[in-house]
Order: C-alpha cells, then sequence, then structure tokens
C-alpha cells in the first residue's frame, strides 16, 4: 500500500469525527447538486443557447482604463498557461521545496 494512503488510513482511523463530517459533507453536496442543477436549467430561457449574445462594441469602449484591462487580462492568461506548462516537466511541488 503507497505510504500516502496509509498515511490517509491513519488519519481517519484516528480522527473518526473528521471521517464523518467529510461524508457527510460529501452526501450533502450530492443532494445540493442533485436538487438545485433541475432548477437552474428550469430559469434558462428556451433560446439560451441558441441566441446570439449581445457583441459588445469594442470601438465605444476604447480608452486608458480599457486597453490596460485588457492587456492586464492577456498577461494573466499568459502567465497562467506557463505555470501550466511548468507543472507539466516540474516534479514533485516544483519551485516550492
Amino acid at each position: 500500500m503507497p505510504s500516502w494512503l496509509e498515511n490517509l488510513r491513519t488519519l481517519l482511523a484516528e480522527n473518526a469525527a473528521l471521517g464523518m463530517w467529510m461524508m457527510g459533507f460529501s452526501v450533502l453536496a450530492l443532494l445540493a447538486t442533485i436538487v438545485a442543477l433541475p432548477w437552474f436549467l428550469a430559469a434558462l430561457p428556451a433560446d439560451y443557447f441558441t441566441k446570439n449574445s449581445k457583441q459588445r462594441d469594442l470601438k465605444s469602449h476604447v480608452g486608458l482604463r480599457a486597453i490596460v484591462v485588457l492587456a492586464a487580462k492577456n498577461v494573466l492568461g499568459l502567465v497562467l498557461v506557463l505555470a501550466g506548462i511548468a507543472m507539466l516537466v516540474l516534479p514533485g511541488q516544483g519551485l516550492l521545496t
């Protein structure tokens, strides 16, 4: 048995209440999802997936703030993509340890 699985087994054996709380929360989340999903789907308009969404006119929103926000979003996206690629090739916890 892997050591991490043995550690988890020991943790749950020593803290039975924690395991029960985790199991109870999981069951509660499952039931809430089963109840909420049909309600959310019924609340959607009938043409939600077929109608064209309103396209924002970029020319009417061009300004320094819009350019800065757009640049920041693109830089954040680039950082996240590079972090994802790095996590694919770095072993273990990567640069944290």
